[in-house]
């Protein structure tokens, strides 16, 4: 099996929550939901714990369609990788992703990154030859310089793989969280995607890992949207 899932019962309904890639359980944020609904956290191998394998974006794909017949959840949270999971399944259940990496950035952008791994590249030969200190800025981005074989070789894998634009608008009940000075996913390339599509993008103060601490916001409009879900 490719993934696995810690549980965090409670009464209530069911929230299945995605972490992002190598995050850590972000259990302040999930603490404060932990008392009106039951959590189920979905740990992919490869991406959340260490894997033997080199995998793609479908094993993730697969190992989230079983875990969905098994949850059967009734809210749907992700962030960052977990989010982009979770957007190849449009569902009509209320559904939260967070600062997700689902939107393939514009050409230039593509072609600034296929430049800087070039650059990193031949930075990394000359560092081997003359034997030089790398510098950080050369090291590639946080995921890929805090990974290695297998794990690496999976990163490289999905990095470039993204759901459907169309998916977007079969869901029912779907929230975007973007952050105002997230590195990772830039607020910009969110809210242009968004006004295309016509999706609810809400944005925070913050970065891409504010939501582990600074969270209040996020959990009270969260449980104010689904009060509002079930309770009309």
């Amino acid at each position: 099996m490719n993934y696995k899932i810690i549980s965090y019962p409670s009464s209530g309904k069911r929230i299945l929550f995605i972490p992002g890639w190598q995050s850590e359980i972000p259990i302040a944020f999930l603490n404060k939901l932990n008392d009106n609904f039951s959590i189920y956290v979905l740990l992919f191998k490869g991406a959340h714990y260490k894997s033997n394998d080199i995998l793609n974006i479908e094993d993730f794909k697969k190992s989230y369609q079983d875990a969905l017949i098994k949850i059967k959840p009734d809210i749907i949270i992700g962030h960052s990788f977990g989010g982009k999971i979770i957007s190849y399944f449009p569902t009509q259940k209320p559904t939260y992703i967070i600062a997700p990496s689902c939107f393939k950035s514009p050409n230039i952008t593509i072609l600034k990154v296929k430049f800087k791994i070039f650059r990193n590249k031949l930075m990394k030969q000359i560092s081997n030859i003359f034997n030089i200190p790398l510098k950080n800025k050369y090291l590639g981005s946080n995921d890929y310089k805090n990974s290695s074989g297998n794990l690496r070789k999976t990163f490289l894998n999905i990095k470039d793989e993204y759901p459907p634009l169309d998916n977007f608008k079969k869901f029912t009940n779907l929230k975007i969280y973007g952050y105002d000075n997230d590195k990772s996913i830039p607020l910009k390339l969110l809210q242009k995607k968004c006004k295309k599509l016509s999706l609810n993008l809400i944005t925070l103060k913050g970065n891409h890992f504010t939501f582990f601490i600074e969270n209040d916001f996020l959990i009270e409009n969260i449980k104010n949207d689904l009060n509002n879900i079930y309770n009309n």
